[in-house]
């Protein structure tokens, strides 16, 4: 009997009293959420896509340097005027694209480009970087879904934190959506809407709708109370007390992926801390302080609690706004690996810019091949010949002339065209007179007429020596033997 009388008085005393500071571990973990979803603007993903963009612009214009004049001029009469020039548009833009092989360098001023007309191996490089762009383009395709992914991550985080902060659809606290009592607002079962927004959440555990004394979120400040939280401003006025007293965020707090979930972390682990107090009912689905009887309604001075029995029945996470916070943290910890990847791949396209680079320098800048048995290695009168070809391309195109001027190339005013410096053609027709004649009997070709002229004698050389061991067979090689 005694002991009945015992139990019944520890329960009347657990009914009647809250302890100060009860729900402060609930509070500091609910303000920490806030203050991380509060930083949204803080948010810093970004990606420059430049150095690929420049990677594609560079390997298309070394292609077009390569190619043939038809391709330049209409794409080999893809674009060419017709009646009804329906192919006027795209014939501008790709005039003006092709314009682009004018382009000077910011360093030097010299021309960036050069057009490759009479290189021995342009056909090969023209296929070898068409191949190369193309293989370029398929991978600047997955480096501009990486890049998407990354630009677009900011404001799909930003979205994700503000429906955690208020509920889906609004961007500040909103008595639209609220049930009348602290009851239904607090719990999401049977029609209460508990679990949908933060801020709902915290008036649950700080501000009673009963009484304005109950301190268990912050022993030095009361809760204050909401009468009716369909009333006007009476739940927004409420939030923006209780949030003051939640500590201020650090100068360096942001919503990083690991920083929310982390927070989420220790808000889960605190559900059900304060089950014990639910005497007369389940506690383990309990955010805070529960009423004995396990409700979350705020009489009798307790019960100033969160219940998610439905969001977390059958071991599911389903409140809402924590789906939401962990929304954010998915899109900023895949935008993260987005722009890792890119940066993979922005390193693989300007590898292949240096390649192509290297391809065409290659050809462009490789030696004229000389005619066999030539006096010298100085021109003669094919490459010179080669040359005037060369210079004659650009025609009367005197801008197109300029940029062969390395080629020893020079605008011709008088004949509105594009010729091969005099001096330089008369060179090699000079040196060549000179040299008409010379390369008869006379050892004038050097070693290779030596190996003409002498050829017969050295075969007879070497062929004593192969067959001496047998004149000691026979018995005339006495006479060779000394």
């Amino acid at each position: 009997m005694m002991l009945r009388q015992l139990i019944t008085l520890v329960l009347l005393a657990s009914q009647a009293y809250s302890v100060d500071n009860g729900n402060a571990a609930e509070f500091k973990a609910l303000c920490d959420l806030i203050r991380l979803a509060e930083a949204k603007n803080k948010i810093d993903i970004s990606i420059d896509t430049s150095a690929a963009d420049n990677a594609i612009k560079e390997l298309d214009y070394l292609n077009l340097s390569a190619a043939e004049d038809g391709w330049k001029k209409d794409k080999n009469g893809l674009l060419a005027k017709k009646q009804p020039d329906d192919k006027a548009t795209e014939r501008e833009a790709w005039e003006r694209h092709v314009s682009g092989l004018g382009e000077k360098d910011v360093k030097t001023g010299k021309y960036k480009y050069t057009n490759l007309t009479t290189q021995r191996r342009r056909g090969s490089l023209a296929k070898a970087l068409s191949r190369t762009l193309t293989a370029a383009q398929a991978l600047k395709a997955s480096y501009d879904a990486y890049a998407s992914e990354v630009q677009k991550a900011p404001a799909k985080a930003q979205q994700a934190l503000t429906a955690a902060l208020f509920g889906a659809g609004n961007t500040d606290v909103s008595s639209a959506g609220l049930r009348r009592t602290q009851a239904d607002n607090c719990k999401d079962e049977s029609g209460g809407i508990a679990g949908k927004a933060l801020a709902t959440d915290l008036l649950c555990i700080c501000t009673g709708d009963q009484s304005n004394s109950i301190k268990l979120c912050d022993q030095t400040k009361t809760g204050g109370n909401v009468g009716d939280y369909t009333a006007s401003d009476a739940a927004k006025d409420a939030y923006t007390a209780a949030v003051g007293h939640c500590p201020p965020a650090e100068d360096q707090t942001s919503p990083t992926p690991e920083a929310l979930l982390q927070a989420l972390t220790v808000f889960r682990s605190l559900i059900g801390r304060q089950a014990a107090r639910a005497t007369g009912a389940a506690g383990h689905y309990i955010f805070g302080q529960p009423h004995t009887t396990g409700a979350c309604d705020g009489s009798s001075a307790q019960g100033m609690c969160v219940s998610y029995k439905t969001s977390l029945k059958g071991g599911s996470h389903d409140i809402a706004w924590a789906q939401a916070i962990d929304r954010a943290a998915q899109e900023l910890a895949t935008a993260d690996k987005a722009k890792q990847a890119a940066a993979a791949v922005s390193g693989q396209l300007t590898a292949m810019v240096v390649h192509a680079w290297a391809l065409f320098d290659d050809v462009l800048y490789e030696p004229e091949p000389h005619q066999t048995g030539a006096v010298s290695g100085k021109d003669t009168p094919k490459s010179a010949e080669d040359k005037e070809k060369e210079c004659n391309a650009p025609g009367n195109d005197e801008e197109a002339c300029k940029k062969l001027e390395d080629k020893g190339c020079v605008f011709n005013t008088e004949a509105k065209k594009c010729e091969l410096k005099k001096e330089l053609k008369e060179k090699p027709e000079k040196e060549n007179q000179e040299t008409e004649g010379k390369t008869g009997s006379t050892n004038s070709t050097g070693s290779s007429s030596f190996v003409i002229h002498k050829a017969p004698l050295l075969l007879a050389f070497l062929l004593f020596f192969n067959f001496l061991p047998l004149f000691k067979i026979f018995p005339f090689s006495k006479n060779f033997a000394t």
